[in-house]
């Protein structure tokens, strides 16, 4: 089994983003680098001998790690503590540190260099790679951020072993939604293995983290700042961040997409894009994972509001990747508020 994917970047970045995948792989970036350390306080309780007992900023997970006040103090405490744009930033933990983290990263003096722990299974197949950073701004999410590619990305599955089962099925909506837009099988292994997937069996999860990194790492080599090819990781998306809002994200991140690419997909059947029981088929594999497949808005204009002021939104008009069939998908350009009132159509 192959433990490490090398993501190349245009010329013009010059840059690489190397990812190893196995036991052990976490302990080794800590030990090897001297870094300026952003980590989750949870770890410190699981994990109490990983983490130095210099220079760490520790701080909680979630959402609200993402605020531009959590930017502030980090920033602040990278000058106190004298880091140069010769230093490096370690992310450890979900997405969410990574964001907060390569966001100071770059930013801090114009930019420094950085690694990626992932501790979740949703920023192991995910949020890890391709060097989108970004803090949330006035309850829109990821509305001030940058691309900024990690040195490293190393992933150890064991940390799966503690994760909280709803924070894991949530990291399955993400693995999911690569299954359904990308790798057909994926989608039958998810499918076949989901009592050895849900045990957390290392040597599957291995599989399951090296297929999507691999797939989302050939996707943004590509198209490094999201400007065509990149959308296709954004199926489920733009209904999903409605979602997280009109919740306040009690329905975490991955089920929200996993939510929203079943709606797009149905839409989608509806408009004529997707293969008529293709949205079933995806409903049946969510419910393998406790994932539900509806969502009832509290606020319609809240929600028409959120879904407007998505990143793909390109005037009044905005691009959504819908499922063709399983592991193929096509980006379609729909009216913004045409694409909401079919939305709403289905409740």
């Amino acid at each position: 089994m192959k433990n490490k994917i090398i993501i190349n970047f245009p010329a013009a970045d010059k840059t690489e983003t190397v990812i190893t995948i196995g036991k052990g792989e976490a302990s080794k970036l800590i030990k090897k680098k001297q870094a300026y350390i952003v980590a989750d306080k949870r770890l410190v309780s699981l994990y109490p001998l990983f983490l130095p007992s210099e220079r760490v900023f520790l701080t909680d997970g979630g959402e609200d790690a993402k605020s531009p006040e959590r930017l502030e103090k980090l920033l602040e405490w990278l000058s106190n503590n004298k880091c140069t744009r010769s230093d490096s930033i370690i992310a450890v933990g979900g997405g969410t540190i990574g964001d907060l983290a390569g966001f100071a990263a770059a930013v801090y003096m114009r930019g420094v260099r950085w690694s990626v722990i992932p501790t979740t299974l949703l920023s192991m197949t995910d949020s890890s790679v391709g060097g989108k950073t970004a803090v949330n701004i006035g309850g829109v999410k990821n509305l001030a951020g940058a691309f900024h590619q990690p040195d490293r990305v190393a992933i150890d599955p064991s940390f799966l072993i503690t994760m909280p089962d709803r924070e894991y099925l949530s990291g399955m909506g993400e693995v999911i939604k690569t299954a359904v837009i990308a790798d057909k099988p994926l989608f039958y292994l998810l499918f076949f293995k989901q009592d050895n997937i849900r045990e957390r069996d290392i040597s599957i999860m291995k599989k399951i983290i090296f297929s999507c990194c691999r797939y989302k790492g050939k996707i943004v080599s590509s198209d490094a700042r999201e400007s065509e090819k990149r959308t296709v990781l954004n199926a489920g998306h733009t209904i999903a961040h409605a979602i997280e809002r009109d919740s306040r994200c009690i329905i975490p991140h991955g089920q929200a997409v996993a939510i929203g690419l079943y709606y797009e997909t149905l839409i989608g059947e509806k408009l004529g894009y997707c293969e008529k029981n293709t949205a079933a088929k995806i409903a049946g594999l969510l419910s393998l994972y406790d994932c539900p497949v509806s969502y009832l808005p509290s606020s319609y204009e809240q929600f028409v509001r959120t879904m407007a002021a998505d990143k793909k939104q390109q005037g009044k008009y905005i691009y959504i990747p819908f499922v063709k069939k399983i592991g193929k998908t096509v980006i379609k350009k729909l009216d913004t508020v045409f694409f909401c009132k079919e939305f709403f159509k289905m409740f």
